[in-house]
């Protein structure tokens, strides 16, 4: 039971890319209160809900998957900067004036010792603002996977007690974080189990391939929880999802004592695991090039010995340079060469792309185009 009445700010403002799920999640939340007698909520979208006089009626905010740049109006955006690096230290333009203000309100009401929690897109927002960022734990960097096994970092930890200490398999849009994502502020909840899920591309964290699913943040004397699960609707229909998710409100409402130390950096045997898994996979070489997403062809499994080719003394056949050969094939990636390709030279490699034959400048060329590549299985 809540210490006392409560009341939640569910903000569901999206500029950027507008989920589906928001007024599922909103009302979701709303039920929840009713059903449990936890707390009251309002919901709203509108950027003065942030007014330092109107927050004082709420005990946390929750964010709910808000893309985009907070309480910047669109036609402001790109004059953004300006609130970071103001080379003139000139007056701000008036568009930013109230936005500023607003920014300022947010955060002095949950350094004051009030709640957040963000929900999925909640990290996917203001990019620049790196307070933000600080304040809720991460920004996203990409959301490459849909079926995940989650690890629980911290069984004892009443906010992760839905999972009954088991692992948790789940279908979901699922984050990764950059940048002000560290186990050295964040008290990780629970991650992604890379082997579990059978990962094998997509990993875009090479210092530790760390993906945390959930955790808490201390932010002054304010009391963080995020979750990056939510992109689908019926997400907010798992109820271990929704136990968990009240938990974490209820830990940022102050109600619910749990551990939000910091975790600290990963055992040396989590991350060789994680490196293991990582290094197994696929990475990235061209499948995010326009000219491979154009082309029409098939993707494939191609398998062989990657070899190196000598550079070009001049490039020929309408600048179509080759640095490396899979078989009879060329391997082309658009005249450069690539990291991923030159650390597997000379060993048996897998490469998804696509076999493309073509006659250019009266040459009969048969290529490879990479999207990904990965050492072969033995």
């Amino acid at each position: 039971m809540p210490k006392q009445p409560r009341k939640l700010l569910v903000y569901t403002k999206a500029t950027g890319f507008v989920h589906s799920s928001i007024p599922v999640g909103a009302k979701t939340f709303e039920l929840m209160g009713q059903k449990t007698g936890a707390f009251t909520t309002v919901i709203s979208d509108d950027p003065e809900s942030f007014d330092p006089e109107n927050l004082k009626q709420f005990d946390a905010i929750l964010m709910m998957s808000t893309t985009g740049s907070l309480f910047v109006p669109k036609d402001a955006e790109k004059k953004e900067n300006l609130l970071y690096e103001n080379p003139t230290n000139g007056p701000i333009p008036a568009q930013l004036v109230r936005p500023e203000q607003l920014r300022q309100s947010f955060l002095d009401f949950v350094r004051s010792g009030k709640g957040l929690m963000g929900i999925h897109a909640a990290a996917d927002s203001s990019y620049k603002w790196k307070e933000y960022g600080t304040m809720l734990g991460g920004q996203f960097n990409g959301h490459p996977w849909g079926h995940i096994v989650m690890r629980i970092e911290d069984p004892a930890n009443p906010v992760n007690a839905a999972f009954e200490n088991k692992p948790f398999e789940i279908s979901d849009e699922i984050y990764t974080f950059r940048e002000t994502y560290s186990r050295e502020r964040q008290h990780i909840l629970t991650s992604i189990d890379l082997a579990a899920s059978k990962i094998d591309k997509g990993f875009n964290r090479p210092q530790d391939n760390d993906y945390a699913v959930s955790w808490l943040n201390k932010y002054g004397e304010g009391r963080v929880f995020y979750c990056s699960l939510g992109h689908a609707e019926n997400t907010y229909m798992n109820p271990v999802v929704l136990r968990h998710y009240l938990a974490g409100l209820q830990f940022a409402f102050g109600d619910l004592q749990a551990d939000a130390q910091p975790s600290g950096p990963l055992s040396p045997e989590r991350l060789a695991e994680n490196n293991r898994v990582a290094a197994a996979g696929y990475q990235e070489v061209s499948s995010g090039e326009k000219w491979y997403r154009d082309s029409k062809e098939k993707e494939q499994a191609f398998t062989g010995t990657l070899e190196s080719l000598p550079a070009p003394a001049e490039v020929g056949v309408t600048m179509r340079a080759h640095f490396y050969k899979l078989g009879d094939r060329l391997v082309f990636i658009g005249g450069k060469k690539n990291k991923s390709l030159d650390a597997l030279i000379g060993k048996t490699v897998e490469i998804r792309g696509k076999a493309i034959d073509i006659e250019l400048e009266g040459q009969q060329l048969h290529e490879l185009w990479p999207a990904l590549v990965r050492p072969a299985k033995r």
